[in-house]
């Protein structure tokens, strides 16, 4: 119980920290800019599956928000906040899921929005699945990518942590070029595909935790600076 609620207080600062900010207005509107330079360009000259929009272009979306908000941990890092956090009765995986939950839900609820609008605009019948998707893999593709940079961001270097950027933007912006070939891909979200999708998430964020709370604290304040 104690720990619920010091993950908790956790969640509630970095909300109060990311609206502090305007990084959630800056990164909300970035999406808006994103979704309408796609509408103008690979929605209005290619046939648009929305099946295959859900599946590839919303995780993306919530990747994206999530990338442009985990400059949280860096800052902590960057700023020595963290040693004090630890000084305290919070310990570092409690620290972490709760800097992840406070990033992942603006995130999520963005690209909620953002997704469910394309969707009433192309007046599409929202089914069951894609609703299913939208509420389960979506916010754990979300969690999963934060709490595995938030986790790097940790153990590298600050000259580290900017090449690790560095990447990750590339690697987003390469996974968009390739993914416009797929859009016109039918029938692509599954109850299978939902369940798989599900289980490697789930893995991948309970691994993160795992290597978050054998992560040696020594070695994290040596990387400070």
């Amino acid at each position: 119980m104690k720990k619920v609620i010091i993950v908790s207080i956790i969640v509630k600062k970095e909300l109060r920290d990311i609206l502090r900010d305007k990084s959630l207005l800056s990164s909300g509107l970035s999406i808006l800019f994103f979704l309408a330079l796609l509408n103008l360009t690979i929605f209005k000259h290619l046939p648009l599956s929305i099946d295959a929009f859900v599946f590839y272009i919303a995780p993306i979306i919530g990747v994206m928000l999530g990338f442009n908000l985990s400059n949280s941990f860096v800052r902590e890092k960057r700023e020595r906040i963290i040693e004090t956090l630890l000084c305290t009765p919070i310990n570092l995986p409690e620290l972490w899921l709760g800097k992840v939950l406070g990033l992942s839900i603006p995130s999520w609820i963005l690209t909620a929005i953002s997704t469910i609008s394309i969707l009433i605009l192309k007046k599409t019948v929202i089914t069951s699945i894609i609703i299913v998707y939208i509420l389960t893999v979506i916010p754990l593709a979300i969690i999963s990518f934060i709490g595995l940079l938030g986790y790097l961001q940790y153990v590298l270097g600050m000259r580290q942590i900017q090449f690790l950027n560095y990447i990750v933007f590339f690697l987003i912006f390469t996974i968009l070029f390739i993914i416009p070939k797929k859009l016109s891909t039918n029938n692509i979200i599954s109850w299978n595909i939902i369940e798989c999708m599900l289980t490697i998430l789930l893995i991948t964020i309970g691994l993160t935790f795992y290597l978050v709370k054998h992560l040696n604290i020594e070695k994290l304040i040596t990387t400070v600076g």
